[in-house]
């Protein structure tokens, strides 16, 4: 328990808010002024010869969520559920008028175990509203985690610190970029400063990422991965499992319904509903 918790903290530390100039709306490639968005997913089995709608959510497809911003399109309220529809974890967060993060609340709940983590994160800024540390305290005060960020002059993130509750540092990321401002390198320490992995990078001429080549510290290839899209910039493969996409999109542009197959074998169905302001 203790080894899935610490897990669940690197992987949130490590997720929104890089930098306050592109918001959490943008993040998730949203078209509009959308004020909420609930993702759920299911697949269709066969059942006494009938096809009936079975809720069970792959890993790989993360959580079904319910999603809610603010008018700049940042988040507020962020809610993520189990496949059981049982609640998984709670964010609230608030913000000051410059649209940097004042208060970030996370409650993780376990099944029936409520509030079986409740900490808060304090965000450190710099005047071009870069995110320049992310803290992790638990309810008591004590710090858990930090992330400190380094920017370039034109705002890319270019070095990633990862430090442990007692100051130690655990990993350093370094990134480099193109004259385009994409992102071309991404170079992963250990705490003693050897490379771990890199990962390169490689853009088609509308900006999408078409290709992924991770090494290991000898050079040697980890692995390689392709990726698609369809005339909306969906990402229609995912390289990892073998997995292609279909959508369909409502008026605006965004996806409201996402089909994955393997092979033809149709997998998952993930639905999207929206309000907009």
């Amino acid at each position: 328990m203790k080894r899935f918790i610490l897990i669940c903290l690197v992987i949130l530390l490590s997720c929104p808010a890089i930098s306050q100039r592109k918001t959490d709306r943008k993040e998730l490639g949203l078209i509009g002024n959308v004020k909420s968005i609930k993702e759920t997913s299911y697949k269709e089995v066969e059942k006494f010869g009938e096809i009936v709608k079975e809720k069970d959510r792959e890993s790989y497809f993360g959580y079904d969520f319910f999603v809610t911003f603010n008018k700049t399109g940042n988040t507020i309220k962020k809610i993520q559920y189990l496949s059981d529809g049982s609640e998984y974890d709670n964010n609230t967060l608030k913000y000051n008028r410059k649209g940097n993060i004042t208060k970030h609340i996370w409650v993780v709940n376990f099944g029936s175990v409520v509030g079986l983590v409740s900490s808060y994160f304090v965000y450190e800024y710099d005047k071009n509203k870069n995110l320049l540390s992310k803290s992790l305290f638990k309810k008591d005060g004590t710090i858990l985690s930090k992330y400190a960020f380094t920017y370039d002059i034109d705002n890319n993130l270019i070095e990633k610190d990862y430090f442990k509750g007692n100051g130690k540092l655990e990993s350093r990321t370094k990134h480099k970029y193109n004259n385009s401002n994409l992102l071309i390198e991404r170079n992963l320490y250990k705490f003693d400063g050897s490379l771990e992995t890199k990962a390169i990078f490689k853009y088609d001429d509308k900006g999408f990422k078409k290709e992924r080549i991770t090494y290991d510290s000898d050079d040697s290839i980890i692995s390689k991965r392709n990726y698609e899209y369809d005339i909306n910039g969906g990402q229609i493969k995912w390289p990892i499992y073998g997995v292609t996409y279909k959508y369909e999109y409502d008026n605006i542009g965004n996806w409201v319904t996402k089909t994955s197959f393997v092979g033809s074998e149709k997998k998952h169905i993930v639905k999207r509903q929206y309000d907009y302001y």
